[in-house]
């Protein structure tokens, strides 16, 4: 199944310790303060798919999955957070970085968008675009 794909099923709410294989096959879920995601800045900015475990909100990232390589958060932030990266860990080898390595791969899709001119971004992404402005 591709990412676009993955988006448009439901996104099921489950208990934590039910998350590793969503995390695996990198399907979205909701646990109790424990989620994964598909990052749709990276893809329309980049067009590289992403996806994201976290713990307790965006700012703990405990697993990323991005250009066929998972990574994963090394650091540790408390013993429930330590919990979730043993419920969610993925099926797979890893990299291990410390949460700001997370962040800054988390970051480079914004700041791609950032650092694109208007004239690039429209090139690549307004006529996605120009239907939707017709809705508002």
């Amino acid at each position: 199944m591709l990412p676009s794909q993955l988006r448009k099923t439901i996104i099921m709410k489950i208990a934590n310790k039910d998350c590793a294989p969503y995390v695996t096959d990198r399907r979205e879920f909701k646990g109790s303060n424990l989620f994964g995601e598909w990052d749709s800045v990276a893809e329309w900015i980049s067009n590289e798919n992403m996806y994201a475990v976290y713990s307790y909100g965006y700012h703990f990232p405990i697993y990323i999955w991005i250009g066929g390589v998972w990574y994963e958060n090394a650091d540790k932030y408390s013993m429930s957070t330590s919990k979730h990266q043993t419920q969610a860990r993925p099926d797979a080898e890893t990299v291990k970085m410390d949460t700001d390595g997370m962040m800054d791969i988390l970051r480079s899709s914004v700041q791609e968008l950032m650092n694109s001119s208007y004239d690039e971004w429209f090139e690549v992404y307004g006529k996605k675009t120009a239907a939707t402005e017709l809705i508002y």
